[in-house]
């Protein structure tokens, strides 16, 4: 158990604040979906939502509430008879992965069914009596895997059915996307896809269960996504707006001071909007102060996918942010290069094969996946850190890696060593 978690074990009020100021900062606490990262630092989602049920009947509880919101009952009407190889008829259809009370068959010379019974069987009342029985391991697999259990009559003296599907959340894996972590702390994001909504909830609560506050809440019409967004210090934020965020979400964070930066760079993809660039984390990544990637045809002027950049600078009295009129539609190169970055360059190829989505633990230490990219990293003139090439297969074959799948939540200043 990390030294956070001890501490949150024995006093479940202590507060951790999430900050972020610069990419650079040394990392503290990382949450993962997916174990593969050492544990000291990092958090796997399924380890903080059963976090103090042993020893904590409030934890417990909060648990089984969110497993109550995840589990689904609907009564299903007039539906045909479901019979197995033999002949029978199914009383209960299970999936290997989630464990639950089959509805009960009443006695055998009983009337059927009735639809005040089926009516039990999708009520709160009976779908708590199931969620209470559960282990934690069952409770974190509903909530991972989202059961919609169809209760209806049989037509038969075995009289009640259910059969389940699952929604299992496979892409909260990418816990990068959920939220933002900026100086000001945690706000949480609002993804494009509705079908992801509910890993937002999740990691709410995950927030919660570690004592983290939120600061803000992207609403309705704003559309923000973690991998478009970039801590450079506490003089610069980046966030990218084109296929999965835009400007609404980017006005909420400015309006209400959620950034603590005095100038945010808004990183336009006007004309690119490929899948496969979906993200300004998969085209450009921070490595070190002064040192950054990007993708070798957005690094030249006039790109045939450009990124463009409207800088927006805090008034310090005010605390209002206006377009700088100086930096209006500038080629994202020119902007870096004038902020002083120097740019290691990687192929299409290599950034189709996730070359920039690499992982910065702090004061320079990265973790790559791709060879190629991590060996230009390390021998570059300018790169002061270490690089570590991971195999991270499993997770590119899903459209990510390493920083799409981690959220650092609290970083300190490399300063501070």
């Amino acid at each position: 158990m990390s030294n956070i978690a001890h501490l949150q074990s024995h006093n479940p009020k202590t507060r951790i604040d999430a900050i972020q100021v610069h990419e650079n900062d040394i990392a503290e606490l990382v949450i993962i979906s997916e174990p593969g990262v050492g544990k000291q630092i990092v958090f796997d989602v399924r380890d903080i939502l059963m976090m103090d049920t042993d020893v904590s009947v409030n934890a417990r509880i909060m648990l089984e509430e969110l497993a109550l919101r995840s589990l689904v009952y609907r009564k299903v009407e007039q539906s045909p008879v479901l019979l197995a190889s033999d002949g029978t008829d199914i009383a209960c259809v299970q999936t290997p992965s989630v464990s639950i009370e089959a509805v009960p068959r009443y006695d055998r010379g009983t009337s059927q069914c009735d639809g005040k019974t089926i009516d039990y069987y999708v009520s709160d009342e009976y779908k708590r009596t199931v969620i209470e029985a559960m282990s934690d391991f069952q409770l974190v697999d509903i909530v991972m895997t989202q059961p919609l259990v169809s209760v209806m009559a049989s037509g038969r003296d075995t009289n009640v059915l259910a059969s389940f599907s699952l929604q299992p959340l496979t892409n909260l894996v990418f816990t990068r996307d959920q939220q933002i972590v900026t100086q000001r702390g945690v706000v949480l994001a609002r993804l494009s896809s509705e079908q992801r909504q509910k890993e937002i909830e999740i990691m709410e609560f995950c927030f919660q269960k570690l004592g983290i506050p939120i600061v803000g809440r992207i609403p309705d019409e704003g559309r923000l996504e973690g991998g478009d967004f970039f801590m450079a210090g506490p003089d610069l934020a980046l966030v990218g707006i084109g296929l999965r965020s835009n400007i609404q979400a980017i006005n909420y964070l400015m309006d209400n001071d959620l950034l603590g930066v005095s100038s945010l760079a808004v990183v336009r993809d006007d004309i690119d909007r490929s899948q496969d660039r979906m993200h300004l984390d998969c085209v450009f990544n921070i490595l070190d102060d002064k040192l950054v990637l990007l993708r070798s045809d957005i690094a030249i002027e006039d790109s045939p996918i450009p990124r463009m950049v409207d800088l927006y600078v805090q008034d310090p009295v005010t605390k209002k942010y206006s377009l700088d009129p100086a930096t209006t539609n500038v080629p994202f190169v020119t902007f870096l290069k004038g902020r002083g970055f120097e740019i290691i360059e990687v192929t299409p190829e290599q950034q189709a094969a996730y070359g920039c989505n690499v992982l910065n633990m702090g004061k320079g230490n990265i973790l790559a996946v791709h060879e190629k990219v991590a060996r230009n990293i390390a021998s570059h003139r300018s790169f002061r850190g270490t690089v570590q090439c991971m195999d991270f297969s499993a997770i590119t074959s899903m459209y990510g890696a390493v920083h799409c799948a981690s959220q650092v939540v609290r970083r300190r200043s490399r300063n501070d060593e």
